[in-house]
């Protein structure tokens, strides 16, 4: 007899599914064994007194429904603001790089940012291909499935949503998934000023200037954000500056109404390849074309964006949303330059339909 304890706990699920086949497997090859043991064939004097299990084994499992597990088949990684501020809250990848599937990296200090989800994104060595990307609605992946995160602002994200595999085609054509990033909120019926300052090594500073201000309907956020570092190579110095303007009304239970409107501007130094030995002995080296040629990415941007959603009743919602964004890149490198200019507008309409408390 096996003592068995029921608990819920969420991760171990699949535990507890694969165990009772086991126990049910046990008892069976047990029923067999008794069966030869009393045949003719098998002297009894082979079969050994048979011994009680002392040890407790506990299993644990999650009432399920397999309704709701075929309503909701995306596999979603989370990462909260909580969770982003267990470090410095400066780099995204200190954070994103805990959710399963998900590999972030960056070709400088904080430029050429590279997200991968489940192998996918490989192709190239700096910046983003295959996931779409975008901050409070409004895309960062150009029309040519480039994602360039260099002048986002992590430290004034509140939340980051990653939608790996298939699932995400909801969004358009990325194939890894989706990376759904929100700026912080204020809580309501509260007026901040709030003053953040960051040092380091390797001359990093970095602060942030914010006030929030809410009530019971309606919140707005203001932030000034400055960094600096100098790196850890010879030409890789880093600046940035992000101004931030938020809004947010809830005309009533059933309507409400967002903006969101930002400008930055990223400059990164580029000094070319390391070879693996550099790499291991910190050394100090750098390509000669990069350092002639003053090779770095620098990127003004400007985005912009409005969302309505309405309610029409509890099971069938919309949110409509406007948008739009240009950003100015110059980068110079080895052999070359890449001077580049986008504006891009658009709009997106999303209706939400709820069936017996699930959405769809």
């Amino acid at each position: 007899m096996i003592p068995a304890k029921i608990r819920s706990h969420p991760l171990a699920f699949f535990m507890s599914l694969a165990f009772v086949p086991l126990v049910a497997l046990g008892a069976d090859g047990d029923s067999a064994a008794d069966a030869m043991s009393n045949s003719p064939a098998e002297p009894a004097t082979t079969q050994g007194p048979r011994r009680e299990a002392s040890e407790e084994i506990e299993v644990v499992g999650e009432k399920g429904d397999i309704k709701q597990i075929l309503l909701q088949p995306q596999a979603i990684g989370i990462v909260t603001r909580q969770e982003m501020r267990r470090s410095d809250g400066l780099f995204l990848e200190e954070s994103l790089n805990l959710v399963p599937g998900v590999r972030m990296e960056s070709r400088s200090l904080s430029g050429g940012q590279r997200i991968t989800i489940r192998g996918y994104g490989n192709a190239t060595n700096f910046n983003g291909t295959g996931y779409k990307a975008y901050l409070n609605g409004i895309p960062i992946t150009d029309a040519e499935g480039i994602t360039i995160l260099d002048d986002v602002d992590f430290s004034t994200l509140e939340k980051v949503e990653v939608i790996k595999g298939p699932s995400s085609s909801l969004y358009g054509a990325g194939i890894g998934g989706v990376v759904k990033m929100y700026t912080v909120r204020p809580q309501p019926r509260t007026t901040r000023f709030i003053q953040e300052v960051d040092g380091g090594s390797l001359s990093l500073f970095r602060t942030n200037t914010r006030i929030e201000h809410a009530t019971d309907n309606a919140a707005v956020v203001v932030n000034y954000g400055h960094q600096h570092s100098d790196g850890y190579r010879v030409h890789n110095q880093s600046r940035k500056d992000y101004a931030l303007l938020t809004a947010d009304y809830e005309a009533s239970a059933k309507q409400s109404l967002s903006t969101y409107a930002a400008f930055n501007h990223s400059f990164d130094q580029l000094a070319g390849q390391l070879t693996e030995q550099q790499f291991l002995n910190r050394d100090q080296a750098f390509e000669q074309p990069y350092i002639d040629n003053n090779a770095h990415v620098a990127i003004d941007s400007i985005r912009f964006g409005i969302a309505h959603r309405y309610e029409f009743h509890p099971s069938v919602s919309n949110v409509t949303s406007v948008y739009g964004s240009g950003y100015q890149l110059d980068q110079p490198f080895a052999f070359g330059r890449t001077d580049n200019m986008a504006l891009n507008y658009g709009g997106r309409t999303e209706f939400n339909l709820r069936f017996g408390g699930e959405s769809l």
